[in-house]
């Protein structure tokens, strides 16, 4: 019996298989064929689906990547992820969803969504450049794991991409959305990483960030629009960054920008707000919770002994604050020399604090 179950189980151990080649119709990668090994640069055609069965693993070359025209379904479960990672923990160059074009260089629409389910992605030494990046394309990722690159997920020039239930660890950047693309991210934990870059339009929800590292002059979650576009952030935490947890860096007349019921805790800085920009669109800053800043609760920067402004807040909670604390100069942080408390014209106007025990009642924060 013993002998049998060794002649069975030593080919499925043995198994490998190579890709060398472009996918250009319909194709599965089945478990009997696990490990998929990526020898070079390969593309998905249009109008082809590659199809990628739960508990399969999917290993990259050095430096090589999948060129993604038609779609992938890599639907794992909880019990089979999909492993997708460089060949002998070597660096690679992960996917790019992008058009089909033609000869003469117009881009053929596809509305097919690429799908990734209970699937892990780890990166080696801030690779890959662009673990996921999608341009006119639309991806969606749900209970997904990302470890180790340089950029998660990138979207760009009309992407669509969709996170549910995602965790992002140690990514320099989890999340770059770029003009005219849209992003929806919910319910995803994104920790120990430094930038995340918002150009276009984002819904932001119930998401977990924490740790932003202090690497450059702005880290953290960081607004910088210079189109049309909404940013919508919603009943999210931020906790323990090094800098600024939310950083409002450039806003665009056609932008709207909303911050509601989120809860900021343990953060060197809460918002950090530049002078310039934040009164040139839509800036809505409603019903969040405030916790043990390390230094300030909100934080102006560029040129604030220049800019005479007012930024009026709705109704939030500050905690050891009172609204008189807090439209008082000397108790805002201001990041440039020249724009302290005693020189800056940037002045902040408050509707009123929420109280502890309406936060209690209507939103259970502690």
């Amino acid at each position: 019996m013993l002998l049998l179950f060794c002649c069975f189980w030593l080919p499925l151990a043995q198994a490998k298989t190579y890709i060398s080649e472009s996918v250009s119709e319909n194709t599965r990668w089945v478990l009997m064929g696990s490990p998929y090994i990526i020898a070079n640069d390969i593309t998905i055609k249009a109008g082809a689906t590659l199809n990628i069965e739960a508990g399969v693993e999917v290993l990259f070359s050095r430096n090589v990547q999948i060129i993604v025209e038609g779609a992938v379904v890599a639907r794992g479960t909880w019990g089979l992820p999909i492993e997708i990672s460089g060949l002998n923990k070597k660096q690679w160059e992960g996917f790019f969803f992008r058009k089909n074009y033609t000869v003469l260089g117009q881009g053929v629409t596809d509305t097919t969504t690429s799908i990734f389910e209970y699937c892990v992605f780890r990166g080696r030494q801030y690779t890959p450049t662009y673990l996921l990046r999608c341009e006119g394309r639309a991806l969606r990722l749900k209970h997904c794991k990302i470890y180790d690159c340089q950029t998660a997920v990138q979207t760009e020039r009309q992407a669509h991409a969709y996170l549910e239930h995602c965790k992002i660890e140690r990514c320099y950047r989890p999340l770059h959305v770029r003009v005219t693309s849209q992003v929806w991210v919910e319910h995803c934990r994104i920790k120990d990483f430094a930038l995340m870059l918002i150009s276009g339009s984002l819904q932001f929800g119930y998401n977990r960030v924490e740790k932003s590292l202090s690497r450059g002059k702005h880290t953290g979650f960081v607004v910088w629009q210079v189109g049309a576009a909404v940013v919508d952030v919603y009943d999210n935490q931020f906790l323990a960054a090094s800098k600024a947890a939310f950083t409002l860096y450039k806003a665009s007349r056609r932008s709207t920008i909303t911050l509601r019921n989120n809860r900021f805790a343990k953060n060197a800085t809460h918002l950090s707000l530049s002078c310039e920009q934040v009164n040139r669109g839509k800036f809505i800053v409603s019903h969040n919770f405030f916790y043990k800043p390390t230094l300030h609760h909100i934080e102006f920067f560029n040129n604030c002994h220049l800019v005479a402004d007012t930024l009026r807040l709705d109704s939030n909670f500050f905690q050891h604050t009172s609204l008189l604390d807090l439209q008082n100069p000397a108790n805002i942080g201001y990041a440039e020399v020249d724009s302290s408390s005693l020189y800056s014209k940037m002045r902040l106007e408050a509707a009123g604090l929420l109280p502890a025990r309406r936060r209690r009642a209507k939103f259970g924060w502690p």
